[in-house]
Formats: C-alpha cells, sequence, structure tokens
C-alpha cells in the first residue's frame, strides 16, 4: 500500500500514464529488490526516471524502454555498454553524459571505465545512487512543468478516474 501510494503520487506530480507508471515501478522493483536495492533507493531512482519521462514526454513505450535498461543493469549488478549506450541511450537523450557526470568523469573517462568493468559491486551502486540525483538535477523542473501541461493534466484526471474504478 505504501508502494502503490508513492507510486501514484509521482503520477500525479509529473501527469504521467497511471498504468505504465505503475508497471514500470514494479519492473525496476522486481529487477532491483533481489539484487539488494532498498526500497528508497528504488523509489529515489524511479523518481528520476519518472522525471526525465515526463520532461522529455516520452512515450509510454520509450518510457517502458528507460525502466528495461535501468532494470537490467539492476539486475546484473553493473553498468554495461550494451545497457548504457545501446538501450538506454536510444530513448534518453544525453545517458552517457549522465552517467558519466554521476561517476566524476568526462565521458570518454567513463566510457573506458566501463568498458574495463570497473562499474561493479559498490561502485555501481555509488554511480546508481548518484544517477537518481542527476536525473533529478537535470529534468525535474520540466517534470514539474510537465505535470502542468494540457497532457499532464489529462494524464492525471485519467489516473483519478483509472483509481476511482479500482
Amino acid at each position: 500500500a505504501k508502494e502503490l501510494l508513492y507510486v501514484d503520487n509521482v503520477q500525479r506530480a509529473f501527469g504521467l500514464n497511471l498504468q505504465t507508471t505503475r508497471a514500470g515501478f514494479v519492473k525496476l522493483y522486481a529487477s532491483m529488490a533481489p539484487t539488494g536495492f532498498d526500497s528508497g533507493s528504488i523509489e529515489k531512482l524511479f523518481t528520476g526516471i519518472s522525471a526525465a519521462t515526463a520532461a522529455l514526454q516520452l512515450t509510454p513505450d520509450k518510457a517502458e524502454r528507460v525502466i528495461y535498461a535501468f532494470g537490467q543493469m539492476a539486475s546484473k549488478g553493473q553498468i554495461m555498454s550494451e545497457e548504457l549506450k545501446g538501450q538506454l541511450g536510444d530513448v534518453l537523450p544525453g545517458a552517457l553524459a549522465i552517467f558519466a557526470k554521476s561517476a566524476g568523469m568526462s565521458v570518454k573517462e567513463f566510457s573506458q571505465a566501463m568498458e574495463d568493468g570497473q562499474f561493479v559491486g559498490q561502485r555501481f551502486r555509488e554511480v546508481f545512487a548518484k544517477v537518481s540525483d542527476e536525473l533529478m538535477n537535470r529534468f525535474g523542473t520540466g517534470a514539474q512543468a510537465a505535470g502542468k501541461s494540457l497532457q499532464g493534466l489529462l494524464n492525471t484526471v485519467q489516473g483519478e478516474i483509472g483509481r476511482a474504478h479500482v
């Protein structure tokens, strides 16, 4: 119930599609919880992902692909080029730069370190946590504005109707 309330609050704040938001959170949680991430870390990352989704006005399909890429990295416990450059980079503009800044490196340094397999274990967790912050720094203001846009308000109303029918 606590998690559902959290997801609904994110959906309302950013004016996201209710079903996509709920399904995305469940998938991210299912990928991250078994690898030892606590609910607070998962929620923080999901909030950042949701902010990016709202600010960039990603389609539900693209939002799912963002969640999938993060889930893949989390379940593997490693930041890997395939997920970051391939899957995530295709749908989240600047994904590589976001991760590089979160690691305190240039894009070139980060790419080399990633290829060398440096982002595993504790180092992986540290960068992942900072990615949450960087997503909010880059997209938080835009996400708030998106929640007040016509599409955001329509999504919020549709979400309220959906919750009323449950």
